[in-house]
């Protein structure tokens, strides 16, 4: 059941929407270079912050708080990598990448933020670096050896922190999860998406990683590449976005104008959430039964609480 809606027009679309750590708060990121901070009542909370929308290609393409819930990273389509405070105020920049950034997400202990692009590299940055108020130049990019575009698929990876922060999960540009250690050695290169993977997701306990895509499904994985389960079947469109509950127990899924919730076995819980409007983004609050979603100008608070009584 939708809680509230909040509606965007032209260039205030609303591309992505997460949850901090405490669940009280939302940031949102926005194709007119804007991230704007909302309460759980849906009410805009202080001025946008402004600094994507000084560039050409400034439409937000993911938002992400630190662990401590103090900080947003960002990134843009023009490349750059932002982290802004809970004012708005800048607090680090970078150039990011050489085309989009498609997204950046800080490490657990807040030290380090990880970003892929459409230059097929993921980079890690030192965000503690303040030498010209810039993450630190001394970054490195994890590709695959010998190959001339490594590292993720450079149109629009998904990325993800292991929830211990020794890993980084994308996709490959064979429809494959990789996952890299912090010193670039690829640990797995799991095959079994028949399509481009759009979502990229760690359960809590780091133990799973699931992954959904352009095949219409979503897949459970262990940390070795090995699958856990067979396909998840549902949707007949992309999956765009997946988030694990808290206590890892239900998982849901963004797409096709859906989404689905799902126990580990592979069993729909409930009928699918029908949203008038495509699904970008999705993310299960830290500690209620709450779910925001994002997409075409539209940004939707859901209580999921009818849907789980079943689970």
């Amino acid at each position: 059941m939708s809680i509230w809606k909040v509606e965007g027009d032209g260039y205030r679309s609303i591309n992505c929407a997460v949850f901090s750590p405490t669940g009280d708060l939302i940031a949102s990121g926005h194709h007119d270079g804007t991230i704007r901070l909302w309460d759980l009542d849906g009410a805009p909370i202080g001025s946008p912050f402004i600094g994507h929308s000084k560039f050409t290609e400034s439409s937000v393409e993911s938002v992400a708080f630190n662990q401590s819930g103090d900080h947003i990273v960002s990134s843009s389509r023009g490349g750059d990598i932002r982290i802004y405070d809970l004012l708005g105020n800048l607090v680090h920049k970078s150039p990011g990448h050489n085309g989009a950034a498609w997204v950046a997400a800080f490490s657990p202990n807040d030290k380090l933020v990880a970003s892929s692009g459409h230059d097929g590299a993921v980079r890690i940055w030192n965000v503690h670096d303040t030498r010209l108020n810039k993450m630190s130049e001394d970054r490195y990019d994890i590709r695959t050896q010998g190959v001339a575009i490594g590292g993720c698929d450079m149109y629009g990876s998904p990325l993800a922190f292991s929830p211990q922060g020794n890993l980084v999960v994308c996709s490959g540009q064979e429809s494959s999860v990789r996952a890299w250690t912090l010193d670039g050695e690829l640990i797995f290169d799991a095959v079994g998406h028949t399509g481009r993977i759009r979502a990229l997701a760690f359960s809590s306990n780091g133990d799973l990683i699931a992954s959904g895509g352009e095949d219409s499904t979503m897949r459970l994985w262990d940390l070795s590449g090995k699958p856990v389960s067979k396909p998840f079947f549902g949707h007949t469109g992309t999956v765009e976005s997946i988030s694990f509950s808290n206590e890892g127990d239900y998982i849901a899924t963004g797409g096709d104008n859906t989404i689905r919730l799902w126990n580990l076995s592979g069993r729909s819980i409930g009928p699918p959430v029908v949203v008038l409007a495509s699904i970008k983004t999705i993310s299960i609050h830290p500690h209620e039964d709450l779910l925001v979603s994002s997409g075409d100008n539209t940004m939707c608070l859901w209580s999921l609480s009818d849907y789980l009584v079943n689970r």
